[in-house]
């Protein structure tokens, strides 16, 4: 018992003194997030041309020179761009790790350690930074909170286990949380057992049955995270494909604009502006204020009165616009 007290007192250590390191690293302003971005999507494009050539020659890996005079430049050029995109994709991640804590917080009620669930969350992260396109318009905090979400609510359903279910329970939950979730928006209470089962077409007792075996240790209706907010039925299984950058970015717009919609309209454009949201640049308040005719002091209340409407929501909602 006093080793695994030492041990747990060790891992809290190590844990405090990541918190405090990553506390001390500069954010990004949107310019330098750009530029990074950038260079990592270059970087990204050599890693994919030089992946086609390899599969087109079937010969291993391709040469520096081959691959440089492929893409038209120097091999010293080849070398910088590669360099730069590396040390570009450091920045970014180490930006961003605050993110991945703020977000893994939110789930410190699981089956995993908060530690576990910032690896999970900053794998997330990690894949976030070399998907990123800075063309969409979007900031890469409000991007990468899909993918580090994602990532750690994967990371619940696969290791926080204690048994783990076979595929098809896991694509049948699917559905069962589909299903709940437009019975929960059409009769504004939670779904019997039943009307789950009649909105899914499957028999209550094959209901009951896979949503028992998913049970253990806990229960799938027992409540999760920071704010208590959320139902283990929607950390065991997620219907979105994470590969899918498309279909993030779809959802993702989809959820800000719902959130938005919930403000006035000078509350919403306001902070559309402010935050860069579907805007080539964040604006100051100062900017923001002259494109919208109105005092520089004008704009602060309305910004105020859209803070307040905004922390109303989910909390997921409320992370695109203010990460």
């Amino acid at each position: 018992m006093g080793r695994q007290h030492q041990a747990d007192h060790r891992k809290h250590d190590l844990l405090g003194q990541h918190l405090r390191s990553i506390s001390k690293i500069p954010l990004l302003t949107a310019a330098e997030e750009i530029n990074l971005a950038r260079m990592v999507q270059r970087g990204r494009a050599l890693e994919a041309l030089s992946e086609t050539l390899e599969a087109r020659t079937a010969q291993g890996p391709i040469p520096t020179e081959a691959l440089a005079l492929e893409a038209g430049i120097t091999i010293q050029e080849l070398k910088r761009q590669l360099k730069a995109a590396k040390r570009a994709k450091e920045r970014m991640i180490n930006a961003n790790l605050r993110l991945v804590v703020t977000i893994a917080k939110r789930y410190g009620n699981s089956l995993l350690e908060l530690d576990d669930l910032i690896q999970e969350g900053n794998l997330g992260l990690i894949k976030a930074v070399d998907r990123y396109d800075p063309t969409r318009g979007y900031k890469f905090s409000t991007y990468a909170y899909w993918w580090i979400r994602e990532s750690i609510t994967r990371g619940i359903a696969k290791h926080g286990r204690t048994v783990r279910l076979p595929v098809h329970i896991i694509e049948i939950l699917i559905k069962l949380q589909k299903s709940q979730r437009l019975l929960h928006q059409k009769l504004k209470r939670n779904p019997t057992l039943h009307e789950i089962a009649e909105g899914t077409g499957r028999s209550l007792t094959e209901v009951r049955e896979v949503l028992q075996s998913a049970q253990a240790p806990i229960s799938l209706d027992s409540k999760t995270g920071e704010n208590d907010d959320q139902e283990l039925l929607e950390l065991i299984a997620s219907n979105l494909d994470p590969t899918d950058a498309p279909t993030i970015l779809e959802l993702m717009k989809r959820d800000v604009h719902k959130a938005l919609n919930q403000v006035t309209k000078p509350e919403k454009d306001l902070l559309m502006m402010r935050h860069g949201i579907e805007c080539p640049d964040e604006l100051s308040l100062s900017a923001a204020a002259r494109k919208m005719g109105i005092t520089r002091d004008s704009a602060r209340g309305i910004e105020r009165r859209a803070s307040q409407s905004i922390a109303k929501l989910s909390s997921h909602m409320k992370d695109y616009i203010f990460p």
